[in-house]
């Protein structure tokens, strides 16, 4: 089999038409006359027909040439319109954004800043899907994918948006019974909330000054498969359970919840905007991690950069 038109040559065809010469042609597309007149004689071999009859005067289109301008003029603006159209889309803000997050992520954080962000820009679709699920970010057709915790090596593109710490949290109440802050042998034997959503959910690594503790929670009260749920069990007071800071941080400041334990910390996680390997990426999805980062600072009223 031969290779395929030439689409570029069109544009050259169009453009002498257009122009009336091939002199004014190359002016329009920026090369030298010797390449239109190159580009059109092979347009010519290509279609095994002559499309302009050229004299040392003026030049005119054949029946063939006549013919061939009306479909080629055509297909070289929507070509244009397809290209502008394009960069249009990376430009402003349009079209259908999915994006999918952790269950307790994505309701502490992504849904507001989604309703904000499709308040200003309300040409994007937003597609939402929360779910604990590591997606294929390909096969699914995600644009964004939050990720907490600890990032895999992989063929995605990540950017980190935040730190967040780990802590062990009951309410006042529950501390004040227990008779205060414990050590870390004292809680393995108080009531736990296991996040079974964690690979490791009743097992702990705590850290203090260099030195490593292991304890395994043995009084598992309730078990959860979402952060949400053992914050909720928690905040009943009747146990405790170790939960990221941005989950609680409301909970935290008012109060509510307090840590168990001041002199010992847990391994700091990392919240990630997860995208797929391409480098380029949609207006709206730069967008809206530009947005995320702005709530993690604190900012309250979210704008466009």
């Amino acid at each position: 089999m031969g290779k395929g038109p030439n689409l570029k040559r069109l544009e050259y065809f169009v453009a002498v038409i257009e122009e009336g010469s091939i002199t004014a042609a190359a002016r329009r597309l920026g090369v030298s006359k010797a390449v239109v007149s190159k580009q059109l004689q092979m347009l010519e071999d290509e279609v095994s027909a002559s499309l302009v009859l050229r004299t040392s005067r003026q030049m005119n289109l054949t029946e063939a040439g006549r013919q061939f301008y009306e479909v080629a003029s055509s297909a070289v603006g929507q070509a244009k319109e397809a290209y502008e159209a394009i960069r249009e889309a990376n430009d402003v803000p349009r079209g259908v954004l999915r994006i999918t997050a952790p269950v307790d992520f994505g309701l502490a954080y992504v849904s507001g800043v989604t309703a904000k962000f499709t308040e200003i820009y309300p040409d994007v679709h937003v597609e939402l899907v929360f779910s604990d699920t590591k997606f294929d970010l390909v096969e699914s057709q995600f644009d964004i994918s939050f990720r907490t915790g600890w990032l895999k090596d992989s063929s995605y593109l990540a950017r980190k948006l935040s730190d967040f710490d780990q802590l062990p949290l009951c309410t006042p109440a529950f501390l004040e019974r227990i008779g205060g802050s414990k050590d870390l042998k004292a809680l393995e034997k108080l009531p736990f909330v296991e996040n079974r959503a964690l690979v490791q959910p009743k097992a702990w690594t705590f850290e203090r000054q260099g030195e490593e503790r292991l304890i395994s929670m043995q009084n598992v009260a309730v078990s959860v498969d979402v952060t949400l749920a053992a914050k909720q069990v928690i905040l009943s007071g009747t146990a405790f359970s170790i939960m990221p800071d941005f989950v609680v941080r409301e909970e935290l400041q008012s109060g509510e919840l307090v840590s168990m334990m001041q002199d010992w910390s847990l391994p700091r996680g990392g919240v990630y905007a997860v995208f797929p390997p391409s480098k380029h990426r949609t207006a709206a999805a730069r967008e809206f991690v530009n947005f995320m980062l702005k709530r993690f600072r604190g900012e309250t009223n979210l704008q466009p950069n």
